[in-house]
């Protein structure tokens, strides 16, 4: 297999051979013509590497029956390979463009969707076959990673203008809706303390998927509903993959001229998800809407009110916890009870929907399964389970020094003498410094 370079993937030619992801997903079969739209988002991809196991053809250049003129080197048909840099630019306009008209085309369809999701007589319940005991950590750390692998394909498919059916994600939703719907006492450990693997769209996205699925839920909502927030949730974000490297892995917070690059990632969602095969319209509405505010402060459009979507208010306050929580190149990983204060703080500002953060913290708890606290007795424990009807006060697991558990679990709702004083770190046994010493000499034996 050899890897592909930005300047091979030229619109007009047909494929040689299949062009798979570094993971070995396919992405595009040999015959496949690319069409501008394709090789745009082939190039994007070029940065974590793509690679087919034929030549790629060179594409005929076509000269316009002019004459040339000395002076005229900018118009030449060559201009576009002299100068990488305004190929990028034509591309990206290109991007813009495309994504525009796919918004205003559906933007009419929008206004005759239902907005409110209303709370259903029948709540829902746990698949047959699903364990009724939660994993252990291991068990739960290849679960996230099996599933991360599974989306991580599936998004680039979605990012490289593959058509695609929705079921493959769908698959994903249920699994996490079943989980949810068995063990909400314990589901928020798995979109918020499992490690992270560098911040990638895949994990943001399955982090977000899940946690929709748990408020969902806990809002009553359908499972049909509940579907749709898990999709819009794990979908949302996709157009971010679009957007310059640059700007994606910047050092520091963004300043003005790449905040306006990122309000337009929706637009982008929107123009991908549009491939999609079988995905509800109300999906779209809701990654377009997702960055939009309560206040009508947000993003692309300033909407507010009755003109947004429950679903994308869903997604607005996972998304937030999410990225609050997630390490950046700029500041370290946040401990989650920290995040939910910034969501938290958020809703009482009128930023994000109350009624929603408070479903959001009913599902996580302010103190999430598998983090640590620090008890009023001085013991570090570990977080068990929590109550949604008493967030403050879950069932946890004093700790030795070594970190191991020390006695039973204490219920904190039940045993009113112990509270928690505030989130802690883990226990970490104190080191042994171990110091060599020349024996002595008496001076007599000297």
């Amino acid at each position: 297999m050899r890897r592909l370079s930005r300047d091979e993937l030229v619109a007009g030619i047909t494929l040689r051979g299949d062009i798979v992801s570094r993971s070995g997903a396919k992405l595009l079969a040999a015959g496949t013509e690319l069409t501008p739209q394709l090789a745009s988002a082939l190039r994007q991809q070029t940065v974590d590497g793509i690679f087919t196991s034929a030549p790629v053809p060179t594409p005929a250049v076509h000269l316009r029956h002019t004459s040339i003129a000395p002076g005229d080197a900018a118009e030449s048909p060559f201009s576009d390979v002299d100068d990488p840099e305004r190929e990028k630019r034509r591309a990206r306009a290109q991007l813009r463009r495309g994504a525009d008209r796919v918004v205003a085309e559906r933007s009419r369809k929008w206004e005759a969707l239902p907005k409110v999701i209303p709370s259903s007589p029948k709540p829902v319940v746990a698949a047959a076959g699903t364990p009724e005991v939660w994993p252990s950590q291991a068990e739960l750390r290849g679960l996230a990673t099996r599933r991360r692998t599974e989306l991580r394909e599936l998004l680039m498919g979605v990012i490289a203008g593959v058509r695609t059916s929705v079921e493959p994600f769908l698959t994903l939703v249920e699994e996490l809706i079943d989980l949810a719907a068995a063990h909400p006492a314990r589901f928020a450990e798995l979109p918020l303390l499992q490690p992270s693997t560098g911040g990638s769209l895949e994990e943001h996205a399955d982090r977000v998927a899940a946690l929709c699925v748990g408020v969902a839920i806990r809002l009553r909502w359908s499972r049909t509903d509940v579907q749709l927030a898990g999709l819009a949730g794990m979908l949302a974000d996709v157009g971010m993959a679009l957007m310059p490297l640059e700007v994606r892995s910047s050092p520091g917070p963004l300043d003005e001229f790449a905040h306006n690059r990122v309000m337009r990632h929706p637009a982008y969602s929107v123009s991908l998800l549009a491939q999609v095969d079988g995905l509800p319209e109300a999906v779209l509405l809701a990654a377009h809407q997702h960055h939009e505010r309560e206040d009508g402060l947000g993003y692309p459009w300033g909407v507010r009110g009755r003109r947004l979507s429950d679903v994308a208010r869903v997604i607005a306050a996972c998304d937030v916890l999410v990225a609050s929580a997630a390490r950046r190149p700029y500041r370290g990983e946040r401990r989650p009870y920290d995040a939910l204060i910034e969501v938290i703080n958020q809703a009482s500002r009128g930023s994000l929907n109350r009624r929603i953060v408070r479903a959001l913290v009913a599902v996580t708890g302010l103190f999430p399964p598998a983090s640590h606290v620090l008890l009023s007795t001085g013991e570090i424990a570990r977080v068990e389970s929590i109550s949604a009807e008493r967030i403050d006060r879950p069932v946890v697991q004093p700790l030795s020094v070594s970190g191991r558990a020390a006695g039973t679990p204490i219920d904190l709702s039940a045993d009113r003498a112990i509270r928690v004083v505030r989130a802690a770190d883990p226990p970490r046994e104190p080191r042994v410094r171990w110091v060599h010493t020349a024996p002595q000499t008496s001076r007599a034996a000297a």
